[in-house]
């Protein structure tokens, strides 16, 4: 297994910047991942310790990375999940430490560097992006392979061409039957539309997007996005038929926060029914979160966009 030099003094004193030790955990688990101590070792039985004390998200690909150590395949994958978590929580710094450990023990797959890639990326490092995209690139034989058009993707969201760009690889996945690239394409380009002033574009986009994702995951998180879209435009009932659809086909942790913000929009409305069916499944601690109520507004039918979900459903 290939071994990384890592700094072995633990601070003195924990970061203000770190309240929780969330990075010094990360670091403990690295050193045992990469480090000599065995699992009968006291750092490490300790650090699993730790790891088993941080919530599911986290918890579960952390132990699953301790107990497969000497499987670098497994030991990897289950670091690219755990880098997964952190980086839709934006622990990016935490993220960039996972997937280099996961690129170390499996140094020559490009779809790690893709990862990578998208956590610099986010994390607002465009030059180090583009660098491990091109890399990825250089990696994969057939250029029109769906790892190699993610990776063009994102050698444009890093550079200078813009929606263009973003269109032309959208049009091509659409022509490959390359569903989860396209809907990558159309959530990018949605992102970009927002920031411009385009929100029926973007609408349009993050519509396509959240169908067209083969994982529920993505499905959920693109609908609830859209949702929040939708309600910042006082489109309550085009809002209320898209979270009526992440309610029905996403996750379970999705599914609670699309009856939560259902239930507002009953209160937001009047409709003493609505308040009355999402008011059982609908979590406290969620509809604190959302925001204060406001007087409901004129909206647009919701017909387009329900017969647009059923269309691009049947496709």
């Amino acid at each position: 297994m290939a071994r990384l030099q890592l700094q072995t003094a633990a601070p003195d004193v924990r970061p203000a910047s770190d309240p929780d030790g969330r990075r010094e955990i990360c670091t403990r688990i690295a050193r045992c991942l990469v480090g000599p101590d065995g699992p009968e070792s006291f750092q490490f039985r300790r650090t699993r310790s730790l790891a088993a004390s941080l919530p599911e998200a986290e918890r579960r690909p952390l132990l699953r990375a301790l107990d497969r150590r000497d499987d670098p395949a497994s030991c990897a994958t289950a670091l690219l999940a755990w880098a997964g978590h952190l980086e839709s929580v934006a622990r990016f710094d935490e993220a960039e430490l996972a997937t280099g450990i996961a690129a170390s023990l499996r140094p020559d797959d490009p779809s790690i560097d893709l990862h990578r890639a998208r956590v610099a990326r986010k994390a607002g490092y465009a030059e180090k992006a583009l660098a491990l995209y091109t890399r990825a690139l250089d990696r994969l034989s057939d250029p029109e392979m769906p790892l190699a058009r993610m990776a063009r993707l994102g050698c444009v969201l890093v550079g200078p061409e813009g929606e263009h760009g973003i269109s032309e690889i959208l049009r091509e996945s659409v022509r490959s039957g390359d569903a989860e690239s396209a809907a990558v394409a159309q959530e990018a380009r949605a992102r970009r539309r927002i920031g411009s002033g385009d929100v029926p574009g973007a609408v349009r986009d993050l519509l396509c997007a959240a169908v067209r994702y083969p994982r529920a995951l993505d499905r959920g998180r693109v609908g609830l996005a859209l949702a929040d879209l939708l309600l910042s435009r006082d489109d309550l009932d085009a809002a209320r038929a898209v979270l009526e659809e992440v309610e029905r086909q996403a996750l379970p942790r999705q599914a609670e926060w699309a009856r939560a913000r259902l239930w507002q929009l009953a209160r937001r409305t009047g409709d003493q029914i609505g308040l009355r069916r999402w008011a059982e499944s609908t979590s406290n601690d969620l509809v604190a979160l959302l925001p204060p109520r406001r007087p409901p507004a004129p909206s647009p039918s919701a017909a387009p966009i329900r017969t647009a979900i059923r269309r691009l459903a049947a496709l």
